[in-house]
């Protein structure tokens, strides 16, 4: 089976970072792995899911030292994974269920 890895980009999202992640790790099929690229949040995006994301294995928290334009911070981004696909998503958006099964 294909290995899916998803991005989600954090730039001051602490309004909807946490429906993201619930859309991501909710899927029927799911991410072998997700980064989250906090890309220079100062709105305490990470605090509203450090709780939440702290059971999950398969979730890395990586913080730019220095806030990133969006092309630069999504090609940063894919230097950290290995898999076969991968999904990038903003942190003010979600998935559908069964999304990744598609």
């Amino acid at each position: 089976m294909a290995t899916l890895s998803v991005i989600v980009i954090i730039e001051n999202s602490a309004l909807t970072i946490k429906k993201t992640i619930e859309s991501i790790v909710h899927q029927s099929r799911q991410a072998d792995t997700i980064v989250l690229f906090n890309n220079g949040s100062t709105d305490g995006s990470l605090d509203c899911i450090r709780s939440d994301i702290a059971h999950y294995s398969n979730i890395t928290v990586y913080q730019s030292s220095t806030q990133l334009d969006m092309t630069d911070a999504m090609n940063k981004a894919i230097t950290l994974i290995k898999e076969d696909y991968c999904l990038i998503i903003h942190a003010s958006g979600w998935v559908l269920p069964g999304y990744f099964e598609e």
